[in-house]
């Protein structure tokens, strides 16, 4: 996944095409605004407006489009504006539902819906991703919460477990639920962080 502040269009477009070549054409490059500030810091770079981000995404995206029409985008994102921008240029949406951001008692719903209204006739088409941020271990039926709380340290164990990214139970159960948003929400591609891949994999089994 690149943040796009860090980089200038064409130069990611010539990286992007390394990537497919090397990969045989395999390449899915991710996207988004970019939003942790020390990110920024440690790059020694400043940290625009979340406007200003956004704008720069979208002319990322568009130049990208262009240049490398090939290669399939994904955006993820939580917000309206984002979303929206996704909608419009990206080939896989991905849907995530911050805690800061949840405003209903549906976020993974409200956010399907601005992506539907933004895109018009482009819906259909569209894969819908969406990226699992805490999941048991082969061990617990209960999700690792360490990593998101870096980023909303003030909610509460149940607030962070409402997340649609945290999955919690069996590996019956988790897959269950997974059906259950590809049934309700259209939910048919996965993103995995890659330190829980190797517990995820009997998830994925069940849902083969």
């Amino acid at each position: 996944m690149c943040s796009t502040p860090f980089y200038k269009p064409a130069l990611l477009a010539r990286d992007a095409a390394t990537v497919n070549e090397l990969t045989d054409g395999r390449l899915e490059l991710g996207l988004g605004a970019g939003y942790v500030h020390e990110e920024f810091e440690a790059a020694e770079l400043s940290f625009p407006s979340a406007a200003s981000r956004i704008r720069h995404l979208e002319h990322v995206t568009s130049y990208l489009e262009r240049e490398q029409p090939g290669v399939p985008i994904l955006i993820a994102g939580s917000g309206e504006k984002v979303l929206g921008v996704a909608a419009r240029h990206a080939d896989i949406i991905g849907v995530t539902g911050t805690p800061g951001a949840m405003t209903g008692p549906d976020p993974l719903a409200e956010r399907i819906g601005w992506v539907r209204r933004a895109a018009g006739d482009r819906f259909n088409d569209l894969k819908r991703n969406l990226p699992i941020t805490a999941a048991p271990t082969r061990n617990s039926r209960a999700p690792d919460l360490s990593m998101i709380r870096r980023f909303a340290p003030g909610l509460s164990d149940q607030r962070l477990l409402e997340l649609p990214g945290v999955v919690s139970g069996s590996a019956d159960e988790v897959a269950d639920t997974l059906r259950g948003y590809r049934e309700r929400y259209g939910v048919t591609y996965l993103t995995v962080q890659a330190a829980l891949a190797e517990d995820f994999a009997e998830v994925i089994s069940k849902l083969r």
